[in-house]
């Protein structure tokens, strides 16, 4: 039986256990936020003759179309993260050698954004000292991100050491664990939260003990089908006013581009790109909008 199945104390009087969303405890940042910093790269590096901003982002959310297979697989582990970046280095090629990796990394893991409630919520939950298992769509580089966010937030030692067991998650410290798609292979509604459940009941722990939170209505829909409890982070959190996100350095819109038959492009655009952010389910590659391809 797994370090984060506690009996009950005075402390935790029932033997309630969690599962949360990872994106509950750090914040996101748009998906669009994201593109700018790398269409701030084409931009401060390419040398094309259309050298403009709107142009920049254009060409950058044309690159994240062709990117979306690549994405998705990394996201499952089926490439890792050299692969994942030599991909991106064949975008940006323009980018200088001995830089391109480190700028590449810092505007893909710009995604990613830890603040004065990521802090709390943390704390809440080791105050909590309930089972806490921690689940994810996400990536190599991301996890990274976030294990050096949460190193940086607590006196707290976490050993983020990978079970021998054969069970792909990590044992974080004490009664947390962490399980991402890129290390099971699988995202969260397609088999990774049912694959969590059927190991928690496995491990001695009754479905209706069992509480998932999360923002996503995809993952609360799952909860129920799955027969477990489930509600969203607003509901179980102790109100915390969130630290402001900043815009990139470039301000202009996503795919704003200077010409009127572009319009609803850009709508669609938006609309697309808001529907795919890092915890969401993998990008559908039938039903993605092919409308960013500039015009000769």
């Amino acid at each position: 039986m797994l370090a984060n199945t506690i009996n009950p104390t005075p402390d935790n009087p029932d033997n309630h256990i969690y599962i949360f969303n990872l994106s509950t405890i750090h914040q996101l940042a748009s998906l669009n936020t994201v593109l700018d910093n790398f269409a701030k790269l084409h931009y401060d590096y390419a040398k094309t003759w259309l050298h403009f901003e709107w142009y920049s982002k254009l060409w950058t959310s044309y690159q994240y179309l062709k990117m979306k297979g690549p994405i998705n697989d990394y996201k499952l582990g089926k490439i890792d993260s050299r692969e994942f970046i030599n991909k991106l280095q064949e975008s940006f090629y323009f980018l200088p050698a001995e830089e391109s990796s480190d700028l590449l990394k810092n505007a893909w893991n710009s995604l990613i954004v830890w603040d004065t409630q990521s802090s709390q919520r943390l704390n809440f939950l080791i105050e909590k000292n309930q089972g806490v298992n921690l689940i994810s769509n996400s990536n190599e580089l991301h996890i990274q991100k976030i294990k050096q966010d949460i190193d940086n937030t607590t006196e707290r030692t976490w050993n983020w050491q990978k079970q021998s067991s054969g069970e792909c998650h990590f044992q974080v410290s004490e009664n947390f664990r962490l399980m991402t798609s890129y290390e099971n292979g699988v995202f969260k509604t397609d088999g990774l939260l049912e694959n969590l459940v059927t190991q928690l009941v496995s491990e001695g722990h009754s479905r209706e003990n069992i509480n998932l939170v999360s923002q996503y209505q995809a993952d609360l829909d799952k909860a129920k089908a799955l027969g477990i409890n489930s509600q969203k982070p607003q509901q179980f959190f102790p109100a915390i006013a969130a630290t402001p996100i900043h815009s990139p350095p470039i301000q202009t819109t996503l795919a704003v581009v200077h010409r009127s038959d572009t319009s609803s492009r850009q709508g669609q655009a938006r609309s697309f790109f808001a529907e795919h952010s890092e915890d969401n389910n993998p990008i559908n590659t039938e039903t993605a909008p092919l409308l960013l391809k500039p015009k000769p």
